[in-house]
């Protein structure tokens, strides 16, 4: 089966690409080698920008209510504060400069987002084995608890790779490209 986008990992990065990628029109698969989201945290803290882009997918809502949001913090060491600041905030600002909520409810709201927008195509448990490219484009070789299946894929970079990765692995910017979202 061709996707004209594969994004391997369903983290905050991959979830949020697929989402804004579905916002444009554009379907896309996410492969995860999981079977669900993380049950730990990675990642804890959301910023003010964090937020107006989930607002701009339609998905700020839950994070909003569910996260605990702060304009100052400071920092101890044993019973002695050794470091204190405070983040500009203003009545005009929609969201406070940072809301602290814990990766498994981060990925949870999206996916719960990406299961709504047909678009988007969720595949739990399908390991990305193999990745190979010729003429016509990239085949992405993945493995489920099922079977291992070879399936071409037209992609663009990671929407985190450093200029140097993309110089090193591929020659143009997107024309059938390997994606990998970082988690």
């Amino acid at each position: 089966m061709r996707h004209r986008v594969a994004i391997v990992g369903a983290g905050p990065v991959g979830v949020t690409a697929a989402l804004e990628l579905a916002r444009h029109g554009i379907a896309s698969v996410v492969l995860d080698d999981k079977a669900t989201v993380n049950d730990g945290s990675r990642a804890i803290c959301l910023s003010r920008h964090s937020l107006e882009i989930l607002q701009q997918l339609g998905v700020e809502a839950p994070f909003v209510a569910k996260g605990l949001g702060w304009t100052r913090g400071r920092t101890y060491f044993r019973d002695r504060e050794i470091f204190r600041f405070e983040m500009p905030h203003s009545e005009q600002e929609r969201f406070l400069p940072m809301i602290n909520l814990q990766q498994q409810y981060i990925e949870k709201f999206l996916i719960d987002k990406a299961a709504e927008s047909e678009p988007v195509e969720l595949r739990w448990q399908s390991a990305v084995t193999g990745v190979s490219q010729d003429a016509s484009g990239v085949s992405l070789e993945v493995s489920t608890p099922r079977a291992t299946i070879a399936s071409p894929a037209t992609t663009c970079w990671p929407p985190t790779a450093p200029a140097a990765w993309r110089a090193r692995h591929w020659a143009s910017p997107c024309t059938a490209r390997p994606t990998r979202a970082a988690t």
